[in-house]
């Protein structure tokens, strides 16, 4: 994962550990925008980004329904319409979702490219012996 989104992610981590829940989740909507970003999606609004990587198979279907509610949830933040406040559970889901989020687009596919490597070494080790 790339540092700047991963120190946005931590900075979404400190604000909800600091009781700063409309801080975490504007910052989450931003590292879902700056993911999209990182991955070459970088035309239209959040919406359509989220959508795009959905279609591309970067992020699974419940995750892109969840991503999206919280784009709302942080366009509420954004606009200004935070008159009700913003509860800590919301908040703790909001940051366990970035989690989803950030894995099925960068852990996930490193771990899958990791075993792949260890597959093919392996068959190479044993093609090497066999060939000795």
């Amino acid at each position: 994962m790339p540092p700047h989104i991963s120190e946005a992610a931590t900075e979404a981590f400190e604000c909800q550990s600091s009781e700063h829940y409309r801080g975490a989740i504007l910052l989450v909507r931003a590292v879902i925008e700056a993911t999209a970003k990182d991955v070459g999606i970088t035309s239209g609004n959040l919406t359509s980004k989220i959508e795009a990587m959905a279609a591309a198979g970067l992020i699974r279907n419940i995750i892109k329904d969840a991503a999206h509610r919280i784009r709302q949830l942080g366009n509420d933040m954004a606009h200004g319409d935070f008159v009700d406040p913003v509860s800590a559970e919301e908040s703790r889901l909001v940051i366990r979702l970035m989690g989803d989020i950030l894995n099925d687009v960068y852990q996930t596919p490193a771990a899958i490219s990791q075993a792949e490597q260890a597959v093919q070494l392996r068959r190479q080790c044993a093609t090497d012996s066999e060939t000795s």
